[in-house]
């Protein structure tokens, strides 16, 4: 944490022509400097990760990127790197030129990461790319949530760019929600993904798009026919991301989905490549009070990175004897290895106990609690 890049790449970690197996970090408070940090040249990029000719044999997986800083490619940047990005956060993440939290660039080929089950939030770049930036390059980006990240130029969720037709961006977009992501127009749809320049083709599907008018005949990218939906996915607690933890990436999320979210079981299951969701939950869990909209034999997966949990109300028992009805959170995992979350603002279980410590617990699926 806190590493500088004095007018060079890579604030807090530099790879090239490497294959690192970045797992579990927290990556944060980084900085990328540069001379001219106004300049689309030179260092100054990839404030968090810096990677430079690395192939799909680089993974970052499971780590949160936050508050980091560079002229392009705030958390990450690629340049003619394709690395696999699984289960990660970007959030707050800064640049003066392009991609907020996360810089795909072509030097020598193009950089054609694969990104799954990862949330890009509140991410800003002052001119291009405010979650993601794309220069030539072409990601796969499944189940990934883009939420209010920002730009002062286009594409405040994800921009898209090549010089010509054939020096093009391509991403490949499924069972990801672009939300509330602002730019120089607004929060419509090129707010939420945007292609400039000679051309190219965002081919988007089974996801969630923002724009001017919800729930109208008008869906962004094909529409209904590539099974898109311009519906307020209906977050949990959207002014709340990281939960009462303040953490991202656990149970307490408030970028989760709520009951009656029209992302609930409208993903493919052909786009999956991964058994969990961002906290770890399994994927694919049928809800069966929703229509399943998706593709694929029951259960058929969510848009978003964290896949659909429920929310019960109990009454315990306290330690001292005296009964309580307290009002908690059960984040029950409906899944044959399932766990009950318990959390509270005020109280919290210990060795069986409630107590007034207010941590979260995570107790077996059969198990019971004392008093």
């Amino acid at each position: 944490m806190h590493n500088k890049a004095h007018y060079g790449d890579g604030g807090g970690i530099y790879c090239n022509n490497s294959s690192p197996a970045i797992k579990n970090c927290i990556i944060a408070g980084n900085w990328a400097s540069s001379q001219d940090p106004l300049s689309d040249t030179g260092p100054g990029k990839g404030g968090g990760i810096y990677g430079i000719s690395c192939t799909s044999a680089m993974k970052i997986t499971n780590c949160t990127l936050r508050d980091n800083r560079g002229r392009a490619g705030g958390g990450v940047c690629n340049d003619s790197s394709s690395p696999d990005v699984i289960g990660c956060i970007f959030a707050s993440n800064r640049v003066t030129v392009f991609g907020g939290g996360m810089y795909n660039r072509d030097i020598l080929n193009p950089s054609n990461p694969k990104i799954a089950n990862c949330v890009f939030i509140g991410n800003d770049a002052e001119e291009y790319g405010g979650g993601m930036e794309n220069e030539i390059s072409s990601p796969q980006v499944i189940n990934c949530t883009f939420y209010e990240n920002s730009t002062e130029g286009y594409g405040g969720g994800m921009d898209n760019w090549g010089p010509d037709v054939d020096h093009q961006s391509n991403p490949t977009i499924t069972n990801c929600i672009f939300w509330d992501n602002t730019d120089e127009s607004g929060s419509g749809e090129s707010a939420q993904i945007r292609v400039g320049g000679g051309g190219g083709t965002a081919t988007v599907t089974y996801s969630c798009i923002d724009d001017d008018i919800h729930n109208d005949d008008y869906i962004p990218f094909g529409g209904s026919q590539n099974h898109n939906i311009d519906d307020n996915p209906l977050f949990v607690d959207a002014d709340d991301p990281d939960g009462l933890d303040g953490i991202f990436g656990t149970g307490d999320d408030g970028l989760r989905l709520g009951f009656g979210s029209p992302c609930i079981d409208a993903g493919d299951n052909d786009a999956v490549n991964v058994s969990t969701d961002i906290v770890g939950g399994a994927r694919m869990n049928n809800d069966p009070y929703v229509s399943d909209t998706g593709m694929g034999d029951l259960p058929v997966i969510d848009m978003g990175a964290y896949e659909h949990i429920w929310w019960f109300p109990v009454g315990l028992k306290m330690s001292g004897g005296e009964f309580h009805t307290l009002l908690l959170i059960l984040l029950v995992q409906i899944t044959a290895n399932s766990a009950l979350g318990i959390v509270s603002r005020n109280h919290s279980a210990s060795n069986g106990r409630l107590d007034r410590s207010g941590a979260v617990i995570c107790l077996p699926h059969r198990a019971t609690l004392k008093t």
